[in-house]
């Protein structure tokens, strides 16, 4: 019997009630097990099991076994294997509102993820706890204007009610009141207001996961209905995007095939999308929508909450079904969630009971056998695997070499390596060849001839542009530009698998005919294994359930070959699968070495497996739903030695892959000086990224002649496709005068005018009445009065920096900005932490400003 059935067998029946249910509390077994989403009947709502006494759930982004709960007691529970046992893993100080884990992502190095707990205002405290291990652990962050009492206010503190991280971890934003949003890029131990929120009522937060500094917000602005808010200058400055008029509930945000995002928008009216940044609107289905959400890996499949009751969409949004079985007749889901994770996984309450919803397929297209009746025998298992079919995206002819007898594949960035070198054949003459093929044209490129003496199997290092090669005896590093050899340590023999994992700079192993996965450092040592559900003895034909192939993915899981040659499987580092899928199948090699390459460039932001068919001669690329295999990336600077004060400085960044030197193109590159952001341009063709730097906008207080160096930092936040890296240098700032500070260059506001509409011939949404909006005008400073406001004011005054004026809804507001100088003082250690209570004054200062303008008279157009 195979391991899920016997778990699914076992269970017991108040697993399985709807009742309240009765939930093991022993701790999670250290070893992974079987995952209980896994089992639950796909394209239904099935009930989380959770603690008792729970008022809170989500979902870890990425991976929906591992849950983080809340209960009454203010403990804090945790799940790794999707609800069926659970932990206590902290108690907090407060009663936990809202457990916040969808879209916050991974941290920056790949590991772990956030989990934010939103804690009641009452009393003054801490108003989150936040997690960067994925809820193995929390400790309080500091939210100055949050956790502490407001004043005027009814309750003491504020309120989250949002969160969400871009994708590369660097920042985390929450919404909350009553400061509008608190943005963090210290991992989440601290979050500051951002001004061009502060009138805002924010409900809702998302980060497009096609450019970080790309911020959306459900929120009404005052005297005005919900609407869509978008940012693109990380929370700077916010202007509304959706259409005048439509009242937004819910949006999501994802990536789009060919780049770029697509904003789904849940209103009153219907369901509507852009892909231009909000510039124009697409009307999809119709009728009233509450909620939406889609998956990452298949943005195709959307569920949306329209009439009061959960929809699926396989086109998009643009047409609806039947609601989705399994939720009570009466309910109306209310914090529609969806995580990263593939199959994917999504989350809905009902009369504060969480039901989960499956999508996709794992094992069969049921994904299991759902609820055991109690002492009903378990059912039989799954004749085979039947994965989700993948879709081909290229296919390459090779020439025809009779003699060849393998099935090696290997890829740089650009160009398939290949080679009919084989074990079996010997030293026959000709099979110390090296064949190479352009991804993209299929244009065969000149052979390289080594000195190896043959080959099993090869896996790319892209940090030294080398192919590691199983020589049987050993795995020998190829220099791929100067043809060198050495050995890296003694191979396990033929018909092992070494894959090179980028990220942590070692390999992974996995034996043909075998289920588990070995990490391996450089030097030979191994260190952990796991084993993959494949490997149970389930499968009863050993053509079947065995390992053909295996590639690292990059995130300390990989893609699993299985030997019927039409079946590949994704697991993540615990060895848990997380994906099944089919291809046609291929005919294999005679040497039985086949190999696997992973592509994430070719095809960006699609992510492919090329595989080698011997008959006919050929490599195809399949597409893999949110596939992660990055090469890594270097960043080099360059700029003048020195500039003038009052002159201007071009500073460059040169992104290229790391050990090849090809160039990147195409991606955003953040460039800082002495702490300052003066752009983030995108790389050209050869990989170049340029900015304009004006040190007088950002020096000052400086008297006779003077050199100061400026350090630079270059920072690519990375893709599925690239590794992120940092790059320094630096810039010598010269003068001879007394300089004032000149105030930042602010950024630059989106016009707030309604966006155009572009409606579909089919299912038409009725034209929506205009609301009228709130313009800019500037209006006259009151003066202090004896209250709190004027008492906000006056401490403000007291501390003697530059303003500059600030678009917050349409109203110009003064807002500090030498915050953001003194949280990059407090980064490098020039600036004392205590800086930040002046800032909260600061803050506080022009938060009352604009609460007191709201019953200013404006004009209305």
């Amino acid at each position: 019997m195979s391991r899920r059935w016997r778990w699914a067998a076992a269970l017991p029946a108040a697993l399985l009630a709807v009742a309240p249910v009765a939930v093991s509390m022993r701790p999670a077994a250290a070893a992974p097990g079987p995952c209980l989403v896994y089992g639950e009947q796909s394209g239904a709502w099935s009930r989380v099991p959770v603690p008792a006494g729970a008022v809170a759930v989500d979902q870890f982004d990425g991976d929906p076994c591992v849950l983080v709960a809340a209960d009454s007691a203010h403990r804090v529970w945790r799940s790794a294997d999707g609800g069926r046992d659970w932990r206590v893993v902290t108690t907090a100080p407060r009663a936990v509102t809202r457990v916040l884990a969808e879209r916050l992502g991974r941290n920056a190095s790949g590991t772990g993820g956030r989990v934010v707990l939103a804690l009641t205002g009452q009393p003054a405290g801490p108003a989150m706890l936040v997690s960067t291990d994925g809820g193995t652990t929390f400790a309080p962050a500091s939210t100055p204007g949050l956790d502490a009492p407001v004043a005027g206010g009814p309750v003491p503190g504020g309120e989250v009610v949002a969160a969400a991280g871009s994708a590369d971890g660097a920042a985390t934003y929450a919404a909350a009141t009553p400061l509008g949003l608190v943005k963090s890029t210290d991992g989440g131990r601290t979050f500051l207001p951002l001004p061009g929120a502060a009138s805002l009522r924010a409900t809702g937060v998302a980060v497009s996961p096609a450019d970080p500094d790309e911020v959306w917000l459900v929120a009404a602005a005052p005297g005005t209905p919900a609407a869509l808010w978008v940012s693109r200058d990380a929370g700077l400055t916010f202007a509304i995007a959706s259409p005048v008029g439509a009242s937004v509930a819910d949006a999501d945000v994802t990536l789009k095939a060919g780049g770029g995002a697509r904003v789904l928008a849940a209103t009153g009216t219907g369901l509507i999308e852009s892909t231009d940044g909000g510039t124009t609107w697409t009307a999809l289905a119709g009728g009233g929508t509450s909620g939406v959400r889609a998956e990452r890996s298949r943005p195709a499949e959307v569920v949306a909450v329209a009439g009061g009751r959960a929809r699926s969409s396989s086109d998009g949004g643009r047409t609806f079904g039947a609601p989705v079985p399994g939720l009570p007749a009466s309910c109306a889901p209310q914090r529609l969630r969806a995580g990263a994770s593939d199959p994917g996984a999504f989350l809905a309450e009902c009369a504060g009971v969480t039901y989960r919803l499956r999508v996709g397929s794992l094992g069969r297209d049921d994904g299991g056998p759902g609820p055991v009746p109690t002492g009903s025998p378990p059912p039989p298992p799954p004749p085979a695997y039947v994965g989700t079919p993948l879709k081909q995206l290229r296919s390459w002819p090779l020439p025809v070499n009779p003699d060849s007898s393998s099935g090696s594949i290997g890829f740089d960035g650009r160009v398939l390596y290949y080679t009919d070198m084989n074990p079996l054949q010997g030293r026959k003459p000709g099979t110390n060849v090296l064949h190479r093929l352009d991804a993209l044209t299929g244009r065969i490129l000149p052979d390289i001839t080594t000195g190896l003496p043959f080959v099993d199997t090869f896996t790319y290092d892209s940090r030294r542009h080398q192919l590691d090669v199983n020589t049987d005896d050993a795995l020998v590093a190829y220099d791929l530009r100067t043809g060198a050899q050495q050995t890296i340590f003694e191979a396990t023999g033929a018909y092992y698998r070494y894959s090179y994992n980028v990220s942590t700079d070692s390999f992974l192993g996995m034996a043909e005919y075998s289920g588990t996965l070995t990490r391996i450092s450089r030097a030979g040592r191994r260190t952990t294994a796991c084993t993959y559900e494949g490997a149970d003895a389930r499968f009863q034909d050993d053509a079947v359930g065995v390992t053909s192939a295996m590639q690292a993915a990059g995130d300390g899981g990989a893609y699993i070959q299985l030997e019927d040659d039409q079946t590949l499987v994704r697991i993540d580092g615990a060895c848990r699968e997380t994906g099944v899928y089919s291809h046609r199948v291929y005919s294999e090699s005679t040497g039985e070495n086949d190999g696997l390459a992973c592509d994430a460039v070719t095809f960006y932001p699609l992510a492919a497996i090329w595989i080698r068919d011997a008959q006919p001669p050929s490599v195809t690329a399949y597409q893999v739903p949110y596939g992660y295999c990055p090469l890594a990336t270097k960043v080099a600077v360059t700029a003048p030695r020195s500039v003038d004060i009052d002159g201007m400085a071009t500073v460059c960044a040169g992104l290229t892959i790391m050990g090849s030197g090809r160039p990147v193109a195409g991606r955003q590159v953040r460039l800082d000086v002495g702490g300052a952001n003066v752009g983030s341009p995108s790389t050209d063709a050869d990989g170049r990224a340029c900015a304009r730097y004006h040190p007088a906008q950002f020096l000052g207080g400086v008297a006779g002649a003077f050199s100061l160096d400026q350090p630079i930092v270059a920072r690519f936040r990375g893709d599925n496709a690239f590794l992120g890296s940092d790059g320094r240098g630096s810039i010598a700032v010269t003068g001879a005068a007394v300089v004032a500070k000149r105030p930042p260059v602010a950024g630059v506001p989106v016009p707030v005018e309604p966006p155009t509409v572009r409606l579909p011939d089919v299912r038409p949404i009725a034209e929506p009445q205009p609301v009228p909006q709130v313009q800019p005008q500037v209006q006259p400073q009151p003066n202090p009065q004896p209250n709190a406001q004027g008492q906000a004011q006056a401490q403000a005054a007291a501390v003697p920096q530059k303003q500059e004026q600030v678009q917050v809804a349409g109203v110009q507001v003064q807002a500090e900005r030498a915050e953001h100088a003194i949280v990059r003082r407090r980064r490098t250690g020039s600036a004392p932490f205590g800086a930040g209570v002046a800032v909260v004054a600061m803050f506080s200062a022009a938060y009352a400003t604009a609460m007191a303008r709201r019953t200013a008279p404006v004009r209305r157009h």
